[in-house]
């Protein structure tokens, strides 16, 4: 009996440690979104999710067939919902152009990963990464619609991707407009000066 209480007491010891340690090193850590993950942190951290998502996916597929009328629709749900973030082409480059920690992925070159995952992380986000979950206010017929236009991203035709250039010249030349209106002293890219 006294072994197992040495033992407890020795396993609390080295947890609080770790904690006391934790919270003395932590806040001296870069947190900023503009810091690139570490090779280890991002293997660790990639691993973790992958394994997440393969576990509780499952194996559903998609109840939408592939169709020129559902493929209109389907752009229309990722264009309202995903494109944002991911970019109208799934490449990453945001609308914001702003750093996200850890990076916003690259969703069409996800080719491995099974419809029944993606609907997984769609519905349910993945915590303190930026993806959202939209299960609360979307319905399974929409987010299966993105997924199936993520799917598209992988093969889409000449055509398509010269639609999705054009769309994403057009969103540039906007923000440009909208810049060039501001006023100065306004505008983004400025030093901000902290109040006195």
């Amino acid at each position: 009996m006294n072994k197992v209480l040495f033992y407890m007491a020795a396993l609390l010891g080295v947890t609080a440690a770790g904690v006391i340690s934790a919270m003395l090193v932590a806040p001296r850590m870069n947190w900023s979104a503009t810091a690139t993950p570490g090779t280890n942190e991002t293997r660790v951290a990639n691993y973790v999710v992958r394994e997440w998502i393969k576990n509780r996916a499952g194996n559903r597929t998609n109840p939408l067939s592939e169709t020129p009328a559902n493929l209109q629709s389907e752009k229309g749900e990722f264009s309202e919902h995903c494109a944002f973030c991911h970019g109208p082409d799934g490449s990453g480059k945001n609308r914001l152009e702003a750093d996200f920690y850890p990076p916003i992925p690259k969703i069409n070159t996800l080719q491995s990963w099974t419809d029944a995952e993606r609907f997984f992380v769609v519905a349910n986000g993945i915590s303190f990464s930026a993806m959202p979950g939209f299960s609360a206010n979307h319905d399974a017929e929409d987010i299966w619609k993105t997924v199936r236009w993520v799917r598209h991203l992988l093969k889409l035709t000449p055509g398509e991707r010269a639609t999705i250039a054009k769309e994403i010249g057009n969103a540039t030349q906007e923000h440009e407009k909208t810049m060039a209106q501001m006023p100065e002293n306004t505008k983004m890219h400025q030093p901000v000066t902290p109040n006195p």
